[in-house]
C-alpha cells in the first residue's frame, strides 16, 4: 500500500502566509536519508506521491512544500501564481531555505538531498550556492540554460505588472513566457502535451483544479528574474567544487531547449571545476520525467545515484 503523507506548516519568509509542508515517511527505520523536493511552476507536492512512495520503499524520507502561489498554500486566499508585490522571487528562495533548515534540524544525522524540478530546479541552483553545507547532493531536474531574450521579457512584464496590475493574469502572457505550450509533439495537439508522452498524466494535470490557475503578471516577472539569476554565467563559479550534482532531463524537454540548455549547464559546472557532476538525457522523454512512460527507469537511476552518494 502506498505511503500516506502527513501535512504540517511553517511561516513563510513573507511573514504572512502559512506554507503547507508534506512528509512521506518509510514504514519503519532505519532511514537512509531525506529528499527535499522543490516542485515546478503551476503544480503542487501531491503530484509527487508516486515517486515519494518509491523512495520511501528504499528507506528515504521525502518532504516538500507547496510554494507561495501554489497548491494548498494558495487555497486559503486564492492568490495562485502570485508570490508578492515586492521580493516575490526572494521569498520563494527563502522559503525553500527555511524548509531545508527545518529538515536538517529535525533529521539531524541523516543526509539531506535536494531535488528541484523545472522552476524548482532554478530555486535549487540558488540554494546550493547559499547553503552548500546543508546538502549531501543536488538533483537538478528539468532545468534550462541561458535565455537571451529574458532581460527584454522581464522589462516588458514589469511594465505590464505596473499598468495592468500585479495580480492580474493574462493567458497570452503565460503562453509567451511558457512558450512550450504552443508546440506540438508527435501528433499530440493538446496545449500541455509538452509535459509528458503519457496522455493520462497530461489529462490529470489539465483536470487538476490546483494546476489550472495561470501565473499573475507579477508572478511571471518573478519567474523570469529567478531564471536569470539561476542561469547566470557567474552561477557555476559559485557552486562548491565538491557538491555532487545530477543533471537529469528529457531529451525532448523544451525547457532545456531539447537538451542544449542542460548540456550548457553541465559544461559550465565542469569548466568551473566542479568534480562530481553527471548528466542524463532520456531519449524521447519530455519535461516531467518523473511522470514519463519510462518513469521506472528514471526512478532507479535516481536511486542508484543516491546510493553512490550516501555518506560513509
Amino acid at each position: 500500500m502506498p505511503q500516506k503523507y502527513t501535512l504540517n506548516a511553517f511561516t513563510s519568509s513573507d511573514e504572512t502566509h502559512k506554507i503547507v509542508f508534506y512528509t512521506w515517511t518509510p514504514p519503519h527505520p532505519p532511514y537512509r536519508g531525506v529528499i527535499q523536493i522543490i516542485h515546478g511552476m503551476r503544480e503542487h507536492m501531491g503530484r509527487y506521491a508516486d515517486f515519494a512512495d518509491f523512495c520511501t520503499r528504499q528507506g528515504y524520507i521525502v518532504c516538500g512544500h507547496d510554494q507561495l502561489g501554489h497548491g494548498k498554500t494558495a487555497q486559503k486566499d486564492g492568490n495562485y501564481g502570485f508570490f508578492g508585490s515586492e521580493d516575490g522571487c526572494e521569498c520563494l528562495v527563502a522559503d525553500c531555505a527555511r524548509a531545508s533548515k527545518i529538515l536538517s534540524k529535525k533529521y539531524a544525522g541523516l543526509p539531506l538531498f535536494l531535488l528541484g524540478h523545472s522552476m524548482g530546479s532554478f530555486l535549487g541552483r540558488l540554494l546550493i550556492v547559499r547553503s552548500p553545507n546543508l546538502y549531501a547532493g543536488f538533483i537538478c531536474m528539468g532545468t534550462g540554460g541561458d535565455i537571451p531574450a529574458a532581460p527584454a521579457a522581464r522589462a516588458f512584464l514589469e511594465v505590464v505588472a505596473r499598468t495592468k496590475g500585479d495580480k492580474q493574469s493574462m493567458h497570452i502572457l503565460n503562453q509567451m513566457v511558457v512558450s512550450p505550450t504552443l508546440m506540438r509533439f508527435d501528433g499530440d495537439s493538446g496545449s500541455m502535451a509538452w509535459l509528458s508522452r503519457d496522455k493520462d498524466v497530461v489529462s490529470a494535470f489539465t483536470d487538476d483544479l490546483m494546476t489550472q490557475p495561470l501565473f499573475t503578471n507579477r508572478g511571471l516577472c518573478d519567474l523570469i528574474s529567478l531564471q536569470m539569476a539561476a542561469t547566470s554565467k557567474k552561477w557555476a563559479g559559485k557552486v562548491a567544487k565538491n557538491m555532487p550534482i545530477l543533471l537529469i532531463s528529457g531529451e525532448r524537454d523544451v525547457i532545456g531547449r531539447f537538451g542544449k540548455g542542460v548540456v550548457q549547464t553541465y559544461e559550465r559546472l565542469k569548466l568551473a571545476g566542479c568534480m562530481d557532476v553527471q548528466c542524463i538525457l532520456y531519449e524521447k522523454a519530455r519535461h516531467e520525467i518523473l511522470n514519463e512512460l519510462n518513469r521506472e527507469e528514471v526512478y532507479y537511476d535516481i536511486y542508484r545515484w543516491l546510493q553512490d552518494h550516501q555518506p560513509g
